[in-house]
């Protein structure tokens, strides 16, 4: 009689079966101590139950043949079981600051063999061991039968790369129990592309176009992948995040203002659906607001998509890894360079990774959200349906400003001088100029746009109305705030000035009016608090800005008129709120 096959039940304890080890080891030391570790636990682990694969070491390429044995000779009843070490650095859950000496020396993540010794010797609880969800080969194979079909030619293609990556998958997503959600990035994402059949199928595609093989393309392919795809990592986030946090306290207050339960509903949503967050884009920062809001609520990292202008000296490198995906302006004539970001985009969408960009395309000079460039958003959109990725929820960010650095520039472009090109030097004068107390900064999320089906690549009146109604979603959700409000009155009053009391009148019968329309109102507007409303405009007025006159028995608040250039800007911010009463005015005054 044949032995009754082993039945997997989700408890690898207990299996009966045959149990294969996928050791993420980078070295010896690692090797090592994760052997200790089952031997503790299982009992004798023998030398053929088990195989070490640097699934962690980005910098090595895997080499499958081993395990490709392993599998081969192993029954389809055998379990397959990953297991590696989460590294834990002391007391970084308090403020999540690295030293300098990790920066210099590496992630103590990922520590070489001399450094894990060390580490074994004085902390070995350092050393935390992390068991993958355990498959066996058959469903393993059934798996790799739905998401990459028949076989290419490539070795990733393969079914020893599939376990392999789904050996990574499994890990960090137990991993992320430990070290937290921020940390979840996509892993062999160009063998996971490579390894698609769309991907394949589009390849085939242009090769009969071209009169090329399939195999002539892929080294092009594979050329603008190591182009395109961004490699996070842990390290390189906590660094972005690190100057990121230095970027926004230099002159705003500590911590941004926001709806925890707005930010909860994002974070859900983020979980189930294919997600992208649209911002608005006034100033270099407005960028940085939704990494370091993820990034601080332990949220999962965003791909934002940058020019490839940014991708300069030492600043191109920080951003592609820990995020940013640079993308060419124009790639019209380049066929494989469209495949390739399509397919990534949809990689990201399909795995629940979620994406941020500017809402406009461009920076708005004038404050107003201009209307949408459809670029970036016809990309996602054409690989959602390529991929037939439904359910895209497009989420509007709007991040408001007591002050803007930058509008001081905008207001001098509009003059007529050219815009400065960005660059390394560029960059520290920026951070230098960041220094000058500038108020607080406020988060607002919009109504998400479902998109239940991606549209047709050549419908482009769909795409114009999904770009409207995200954006008309942003302008609902940006809120009155006090400099706003203090800018459109003083540009009302002018030439005159107004009295402090004058100004909490008009800005109470403002706050009002908004309130019955349900128009949201930054919290000092809400509550009408004259000492927080007293703290903005000592910003304002020691900006430059607006001139206070205090010779007389009250004080007077004014904007000179060289400066009504830079006050239209923060005006312009919510002066749509108002184009209906405006627009009635005009026609009752007519009458």
């Amino acid at each position: 009689m044949n032995a009754p096959v082993a039945k997997w039940e989700g408890d690898p304890l207990r299996y009966a079966g045959k149990k294969l080890f996928i050791l993420d080891a980078r070295n010896g030391v690692e090797r090592k101590h994760l052997l200790d570790w089952l031997h503790g636990t299982w009992g004798q682990v023998e030398e053929g139950e088990w195989i070490a694969l640097p699934l962690s070491d980005e910098s090595k390429a895997l080499k499958l043949e081993p395990l490709a044995a392993r599998l081969t000779a192993s029954d389809d009843a055998s379990l397959i079981i990953p297991v590696r070490i989460a590294w834990r650095i002391p007391n970084f859950d308090k403020d999540r600051a690295l030293r300098l000496r990790d920066i210099v020396f590496g992630d103590p993540r990922l520590p070489g063999s001399l450094r894990a010794r060390i580490i074994l010797m004085r902390n070995r609880r350092r050393a935390q061991c992390v068991l993958g969800e355990p498959a066996t080969i058959a469903d393993l194979k059934r798996r790799f039968v739905e998401d990459v079909g028949t076989p290419g030619d490539d070795e990733t293609s393969g079914f020893a790369g599939f376990v392999a990556r789904q050996a990574v998958l499994t890990l960090e997503m137990q991993e992320r129990g430990v070290v937290g959600t921020r940390y979840k990035v996509p892993r062999f994402v160009a063998d996971s592309i490579a390894a698609s059949p769309k991907f394949r199928e589009a390849i085939a595609a242009i090769a009969a176009e071209s009169g090329k093989s399939r195999r002539d393309l892929m080294p092009e392919a594979r050329k603008y992948m190591k182009e395109v795809i961004s490699t996070p990592s842990a390290l390189f986030l906590d660094l972005r995040a690190r100057l990121e946090r230095f970027m926004m306290t230099q002159g705003y207050d500590k911590g941004f203002v926001y709806d925890p339960d707005e930010l909860e509903q994002l974070r859900e949503l983020i979980r189930s659906k294919p997600t992208v967050l649209l911002f608005t884009h006034k100033t270099y920062l407005d960028g940085i607001t939704p990494n370091a809001l993820f990034y601080d609520n332990d949220m999962t990292m965003l791909h934002s998509f940058g020019g490839i202008n940014l991708d300069f000296f030492g600043i191109g490198t920080l951003f592609r890894r820990s995020g940013m995906i640079f993308i060419r302006r124009s790639f019209q004539d380049l066929p494989v360079y469209k495949v390739v970001l399509r397919q990534y985009i949809a990689y990201l969408l399909e795995k629940r990774f979620p994406m941020s960009w500017a809402l406009e395309g461009t920076r708005s000079r004038l404050g107003k959200l201009m209307p949408p460039k459809y670029g970036i958003l016809k990309y996602v959109l054409d690989a959602a349906h390529d991929g037939g990725i439904e359910d895209v929820h497009i989420v509007p960010f709007v991040t408001s400003f007591d002050l803007i650095r930058d509008v001081e520039e905008y207001a001098e472009e509009q003059t007529g001088r050219a815009k400065a090109p960005e660059s390394f030097s560029w960059f520290i004068g920026y951070l230098k100029s960041l220094r000058e107390p500038m108020g607080k900064v406020r988060i607002d999320l919009g109504k998400p746009v479902v998109v239940a089906r991606a549209p047709d690549p050549e419908d482009k009146l769909a795409l114009s109305k999904i770009a409207f109604d995200a954006s008309v979603n942003a302008n609902r959700v940006t809120p009155i705030t006090e400099t706003a409000a203090l800018c459109m009155i003083l540009l009302g009053t002018a030439p005159r000035g107004a009295t402090a009391e004058e100004l909490v009148q008009t800005m109470t019968l403002i706050a009002d009016w908004a309130r019955a329309r349900g128009i949201r109102l930054s919290s000092e507007l809400e509550t009408l608090d004259r000492s927080a409303l007293r703290a903005t405009a000592d910003t304002l007025v020691n900006s430059g800005l607006i001139h206070r006159d205090e010779s007389g028995s009250a004080s007077v608040y004014a904007i000179e008129p060289a400066k009504h250039a830079m006050a239209s800007y923060y005006r312009n911010t919510i002066v749509h709120h108002f184009l209906d009463k405006a627009i009635i005015e005009f026609a009752l005054f007519k009458v």
